[in-house]
């Protein structure tokens, strides 16, 4: 999963890269036994 940190993009957090999802909303998905396509579906 690439990452891309932009101050233009969600005030430069962390996001998945050519997205608008926070890495850190990723990670808490993923902990709670989401699969990556599953957290990337919900913001489809």
């Amino acid at each position: 999963m690439p990452v891309s940190i932009n101050e233009k993009v969600m005030h430069g957090e962390p996001v998945v890269a050519g997205t608008r999802v926070p890495v850190k909303v990723v990670l808490g998905s993923l902990a709670a036994g989401m699969s990556f396509e599953e957290v990337m579906e919900e913001y489809d």
